[in-house]
């Protein structure tokens, strides 16, 4: 298993311990969003270099797991009402 991916699983544990509205809760700093907005707009406009790439995937991809255990929370918090 390669580094990366032992990271994502690092991160899905941790989401998976904490209490459904932590999870909720989960946002971007504000110095993060900043970057995926200029990452986003520059892919739009000229595109981006190999790393920005990297980057941006990177971050994707964390995005896609924290909305998977946003929709998860919501269920159990649902299910408990």
């Amino acid at each position: 298993m390669t580094a990366t991916l032992d990271v994502y699983e690092d991160l899905a544990e941790v989401i998976a311990e904490m209490a459904p509205r932590e999870v909720i809760a989960l946002k971007a700093s504000p110095a993060r969003q900043e970057r995926v907005d200029f990452l986003l707009e520059k892919n739009r406009e000229e595109g981006l270099s190999e790393l920005e790439k990297i980057e941006l995937e990177k971050i994707l991809m964390l995005n896609r797991i924290i909305a998977l255990a946003k929709i998860r929370a919501k269920r159990l918090l649902a299910n408990a009402a």
